[in-house]
């Protein structure tokens, strides 16, 4: 969308009708009397991109273009204002919040919006505080937060583009020297075809998770692994078969898991009345906690895989989150009980929801490349 001719009848400066003439090769509206140029000139916007614990904020159009879609608050820029006035008073406007520390992220061309053609909205990432209020029924339906890896529908291309940049960015590469790669419960009882709770089809997920094992190995700071270790007596046994039960078959890593010497340890549902679906609740042999020994390795960001993506894999990642730790869950070198269709697809939307980052092996491997 092209940014059209000032629609001017009367030159300003001296009133004299405007007419136009070929100038190379385009059609330029001038004064006769004065010659002076008229070129086009293209409107302003800006937006802000307020981001809170991997979530950001956004309001729902109630007016065309777009009406029922989503995005960052933002505005023109009136006659009389720069950019940085015009900011936080649109903000305001959109939101109810006020706004500081504002720093640009991207200038770009709108070339959908009819309301002002080829205008080009200025985008800058803030902090937001205060008390939401939808200031203006009007133009909004609704304001909220969203996952910035699971957004709602975006009207508008620019918007658009910039969810895709924050999307990029959550993905890229931790600081390798404070990540730790944790594989949940790869263990006969799960993987196993013979297994006591065998996950169908999880033997197939194998192959990915050792990549990321063995790429783990050569820059990572730790690998970690946790196991179900239930006692025979378990009530955990009144949900579920019998598996996992301490120091047999069961219980064991899968034959064909590569499991390095040096990787640390945890052991979960150890006691009768414990269902040990979370592996922050495990333990080392010197009975370290799941925490303590991320701490003591001086982990910022855990990388997790395994079985099962709706249960144990779920319960960890929700956990790492919680506990401060920029958390990521590997998609497809994890796999799902699906006690109900769709679970896997529930359970991590729900991961997403509460700030863990999705990503694939491809992707992980490409941080070191």
């Amino acid at each position: 969308m092209s940014i059209l001719l000032p629609d001017y009848r009367f030159c300003p400066y001296c009133a004299t009708p405007i007419s136009d003439r070929i100038e190379e090769g385009r059609t330029r509206q001038y004064c006769k009397h004065c010659d002076r140029k008229f070129f086009p000139a293209a409107g302003n916007a800006v937006a802000g991109v307020a981001v809170r614990n991997h979530r950001v904020l956004m309001v729902q159009r109630n007016r065309e273009p777009y009406v029922g879609t989503w995005m960052f608050p933002a505005g023109f820029v009136e006659y009389g204002e720069d950019l940085l006035e015009a900011l936080p008073r649109e903000f305001k406007e959109e939101t109810g919040l006020s706004i500081s520390n504002a720093k640009l992220i991207d200038i770009m061309q709108s070339r959908d919006d009819l309301r002002s053609p080829g205008h080009f909205v200025t985008f800058y990432e803030v902090d937001a505080k205060g008390k939401i209020a939808n200031n203006d029924l009007e133009e909004n339906r609704r304001i909220d937060w969203f996952s910035i890896m699971r957004p709602p529908e975006i009207g508008f291309r620019t918007h658009r583009s910039i969810m895709a940049t924050l999307q990029a960015k959550m993905k890229e590469m931790p600081d390798l020297s404070s990540c730790a790669f944790f594989g949940v419960d790869l263990q006969n009882c799960f993987g196993h075809k013979k297994g006591g709770l065998y996950v169908k089809g999880s033997e197939k997920i194998i192959p990915a998770c050792n990549r990321l094992i063995e790429s783990a190995a050569y820059w990572a700071k730790l690998t970690i692994f946790s196991l179900d270790w239930h006692p025979a007596d378990s009530n955990h046994f009144k949900k579920w078969p019998p598996h996992g039960i301490a120091n047999t078959w069961d219980s064991q890593f899968l034959r064909s898991l590569i499991v390095p010497d040096y990787s640390e340890i945890v052991r979960k549902a150890t006691k009768k009345d414990e269902d040990g679906y979370d592996p922050f609740e495990g333990k080392s042999d010197s009975s370290e906690t799941t925490d303590k020994i991320l701490k003591k390795h001086g982990i910022k960001s855990v990388v997790f895989f395994g079985i099962a993506t709706d249960y144990c894999v779920k319960a960890g990642v929700l956990s790492a989150v919680k506990n401060g730790y920029r958390t990521y869950i590997v998609t497809d070198a994890s796999a799902a009980v699906n006690v109900n269709p769709g679970d896997d697809i529930k359970a991590i939307n729900e991961m997403i929801d509460a700030g863990a980052i999705p990503i694939t092996v491809e992707e992980v491997l490409a941080w070191t490349r």
